[in-house]
């Protein structure tokens, strides 16, 4: 039986051997070109020739095929003919799998090839050949290449929407035994005027943990990379240690490529450990160290991607960061200027007769990914360099981020003279919505240093000369909603905050924009810089309704006094400062503003009198009292507020005064 059954599989070889011979013998070049012809321009609408000789070897167990002069037909749109000509493509496949529809590709050669890529508007000249569910007949594989060669091929793309125009040009690349433990490469080309080179080689070796040794460096302009390690025969599992090297210049032509214009890339130096699962998109970064200018960065990184989600978890330390210094401006061409100027004042024609808002109802666009869980802790222990080193000192981040949620638990930046802390939580969990509940703390903030850094970035803008002082502040706000509309009229919280031991300038007018009486002014000019025992401000937030609880400025000779409502729903304000010479005197002239109405333009009101009741007891006492609790705490260290005690004394008497007042009454 088994005799017979070599007998008849022999039988067949000799069959298919001869069908192949007369095959060989009797097919037509030429009406191959025309079948190929027309299987291209059926499927795809597009004209397809080959002008150069066709060659068919098929006499062979492993067939080849080579073609000469082959062009590719453009988009009728397309300023260009061709979209793809080349001048040689050869190809050597296995006989036996080929007879069963299957194609193992042995060796290719592709010469002298020009690509043309378009994109116009909302259309591109490549998108019909992208895949539509559509499977090759048989089995296509590559696994059993031995050469690739590919020589002097170029592919050019250029988009009249950007007005940009980019080409890639493959010199040389040579790819031999590339699925086996004996792989080498190499790429010779150019990305636009960036040069580009590679060294691929692959033996195996008798290590410890180590079946085949892999060494690849190359360069990518001043880029240098560089790795050592294990890779698998599929590329799936890699274990290695890499490292990337240069001197900056070529991230900038890559910024630029991005879109972007940086001011300058400073030198860097990285080295880490990787081990990943590429099939399992497992990827685990241990041991990293950065350099980057003086700048300093440790950690590990770790990432577990699949279709259901992304998972990052991260722990970085920088010894020492160093600002970027860099401006992050997306390039826009003409076309898109043009588009947007238009767009722009159709707008504004449409809404010439409408109120000017703060506050649009445009839907506000989800920033959390919806895939994505993140768990990332950050310390940065010296921040140097850039235009706010003298500001910022360093600090912590640890965010999470899951089920379309940000957890801020918490940020904390270490400034010149304090610090601030936010931490809360963001939900876009729910459609089109997006709920925020955050808590800010400002401590001991040295007013007076802050000002002078922030002077030195823009001498027009010399804070220095408007207030000074030590700044407490305590801001929590619960909003939510599907615009930037319902986020104001929803929100809701408190902000509480204290100034003590410092001055307010007559800048601070100026810097409001207030055209007051000469008698406030001299208030406040006679003495540019007026001592200020201290400024308190407590606000109830509820609905959009920021209430003043309490608004007081106390010098030693007078003190302001603030109340009112700013309603962010409606964008209304109606608010009363009034100031007081010589420590709430009933004798003395008050100066009163009153601002009210639309909040981005309010009408001003200088002038009047008002009773002591309605801007010292009512607005003022019981509030602070209580407003001090909600800054400091229970256990806070309210005791050290000597400049804020100075008034509580005052406070307290006006409030036995106002108590006579009312019994009389």
């Amino acid at each position: 039986m088994l005799k017979k059954l070599f007998i008849l599989f022999a039988i067949i070889l000799i069959s298919l051997l001869l069908l192949v011979i007369l095959a060989g013998v009797m097919i037509d070049e030429n009406r191959v070109k025309k079948w190929v012809s027309n299987y291209i321009e059926q499927e795809y609408d597009r004209e397809f020739e080959i002008t150069g000789e066709l060659k068919l070897n098929l006499l062979s167990l492993q067939p080849s095929v080579t073609a000469k002069g082959i062009k590719l037909e453009n988009a009728e749109w397309a300023d260009k003919p061709n979209m793809a000509t080349i001048g040689k493509v050869f190809f050597q496949f296995e006989f036996f799998p080929l007879i069963l529809g299957n194609i193992n590709i042995l060796d290719v050669e592709i010469r002298d090839g020009r690509i043309s890529l378009l994109e116009k508007q909302n259309k591109t000249n490549w998108d019909i050949f992208l895949p539509e569910e559509k499977k090759p007949p048989g089995y296509f594989s590559v696994e059993k290449i031995r050469n690739f060669r590919l020589n002097d091929f170029t592919v050019t793309y250029q988009s009249r929407v950007k007005k940009e125009t980019h080409t890639l040009l493959a010199k040389n690349i040579q790819l031999q035994n590339f699925y086996s433990t004996k792989r080498k490469g190499s790429f010779q080309g150019k990305v636009d005027s960036i040069p580009i080179g590679f060294q691929l080689n692959q033996k195996p070796i008798n290590a410890e943990n180590v079946d085949k040794l892999l060494l690849l460096t190359g360069h990518i302009g001043t880029i240098e990379l560089y790795f050592t390690g294990d890779i698998s025969d599929d590329f799936n599992l890699i274990r290695g240690k890499s490292r990337v090297k240069g001197s900056g210049e070529t991230l900038l032509q890559l910024a630029e490529l991005a879109g972007l214009k940086i001011k300058n890339f400073r030198s860097y130096d990285s080295f880490a450990t990787i081990d990943a699962n590429l099939e399992k998109m497992l990827i685990n970064v241990n041991q990293m160290d950065i350099t980057y200018g003086q700048s300093q960065m440790t950690g590990t990184l770790k990432i577990d991607s699949n279709e259901k989600r992304t998972l990052v978890r991260g722990d970085l330390l920088f010894p020492v960061l160093s600002s970027p210094d860099f401006r992050s401006l997306t390039k826009k061409s003409v076309a898109e200027l043009e588009e947007e100027t238009t767009d722009i004042d159709v707008k504004a024609q449409e809404k010439q007769s409408e109120k000017k808002k703060l506050f649009d109802d445009d839907p506000l666009e989800s920033f959390i990914p919806e895939k994505l869980e993140l768990y990332l802790h950050m310390k940065v222990d010296k921040y140097v360099g850039g235009d706010w080193d003298k500001l910022i000192q360093g600090g912590k981040l640890n965010i999470a981020i899951k089920e379309k949620q940000l957890a801020l638990h918490p940020i904390k930046v270490r400034m010149l003279g304090g610090g601030i802390s936010l931490e809360g939580l963001i939900d876009q969990s729910k459609n089109n919505l997006t709920e925020a509940d955050l808590r800010l703390n400002v401590n001991n903030f040295e007013l007076k240093q802050i000002s002078e850094s922030l002077a030195d970035l823009d001498n027009k803008l010399n804070i220095d000369d408007i207030i000074g002082g030590d700044f407490n502040a305590v801001v929590n706000l619960h909003a939510n909603g599907g615009s930037p509309q319902d986020m104001a009229s929803t929100l809701s919280g408190d902000l509480n905050f204290v100034v003590e031991d410092g001055y307010i300038g007559s800048l601070l007018v100026e810097a409001l924009q207030i055209d007051v009486t000469e008698a406030f002014v001299s208030w406040l000019a006679d003495n540019p810089k007026t001592e200020m025992n201290c400024l308190v401000g407590l606000f109830d937030i509820d609905s959009g309704r920021v209430e003043t609880e309490s608004l007081l400025i106390n010098t030693d000779d007078s003190n302001v006094v603030g109340n009112g409502v700013v309603n962010l729903d409606k964008e209304l304000i109606k608010y009363m400062l009034v100031a007081r010479a010589k420590d709430f005197s009933l004798t003395g002239a008050p100066i009163k503003i009153v601002m009210e109405g639309d909040l981005l333009n309010p009408m001003l009101d200088i002038g009047g009198e008002d009773s002591l009741l309605e801007v010292a007891a009512e607005v003022l006492v019981t509030p602070i009292a209580e407003g001090f609790k909600n800054i400091f705490s229970e256990n806070s260290e309210s005791e050290e507020l000597t400049g804020c005690k100075k008034f509580m004394d005052d406070i307290a008497r006006i409030q036995k005064k106002a108590d006579t007042v009312e019994k009389h009454q």
